[in-house]
């Protein structure tokens, strides 16, 4: 059923005053319908009378039509929302699993470039020594952990 504008009028009470604004529906088949809204709207124009009607209509036969389209916006939003989150952890999953592996890798091979036969070269020696991590007071190092750390003779004086 296509409702469409019809006519506008004011209704009044007993005492005379204003009492609503009666915007009539009509449609094709003839159909009247009535509806009734505040006093104050009668100078509004035709197209926003036949939208405030409309949504009066909704609100009497849907009283929850608003609060069922919030939710289920709300609802399609949090379904987003955690499908998203749930990619973001799986990535940083991955992440650290790569982090890790490049990390081990890393070691084992500064471990050889350290560990060869005859020294090292000097600008290769610079270089390990640059990515190597440096050495942190508050960690207790045991045999087989490579770290960088300052030449002593720079900062002492009695070397």
């Amino acid at each position: 059923m296509k409702l469409e504008y019809g006519t506008k009028s004011l209704e009044y009470d007993g005492s005379g005053t204003a009492s609503a604004t009666k915007v009539t529906l009509v449609n094709s088949n003839g159909a009247i319908l009535p509806i009734l809204l505040p006093a104050d709207k009668i100078s509004l124009s035709n197209t926003e009378l036949f939208e405030l009607a409309l949504e009066a209509l909704y609100q009497e036969n849907f009283p929850q039509r608003a609060e069922k389209e919030k939710f289920n916006q709300v609802e399609a939003q949090l379904k987003q929302n955690k499908e998203m989150a749930t990619k973001v952890e799986q990535a940083t999953v991955e992440n650290k699993e790569n982090l890790y592996a490049v990390s081990t890798i890393t070691e084992v091979l500064i471990a050889l470039a350290v560990s060869q036969n005859g020294g090292m070269p000097t600008h290769a020696y610079g270089k390990v020594a640059a990515f190597i991590k440096p050495l942190v007071t508050s960690t207790r190092y045991s045999n087989g952990d490579i770290i960088a750390m300052p030449y002593p003779f720079d900062t002492n004086p009695k070397w």
